[in-house]
């Protein structure tokens, strides 16, 4: 199983949106592509994956500095 941190964000985007087929939705790609990713047997842009860092990110908790 493919653990990096590529692969570990879309699971998160995924889980914040409900599933794979929203985050196909939400970052406008094919379900082939998706589940390369997801899998990590391809490597995905670097747009699609600022994509899906910034949709955890806003999901992540604020800490006061």
């Amino acid at each position: 199983m493919d653990t990096s941190v590529r692969v570990l964000t879309l699971r998160r985007a995924a889980e914040i949106l409900g599933g794979p087929v929203q985050l196909r939705i939400y970052l406008n790609v094919s379900a082939i592509c998706l589940a390369a990713w997801m899998t990590g047997v391809d490597n995905m842009p670097t747009q699609v994956f600022l994509k899906a860092v910034d949709l955890v990110m806003e999901e992540a908790p604020k800490k006061p500095l």
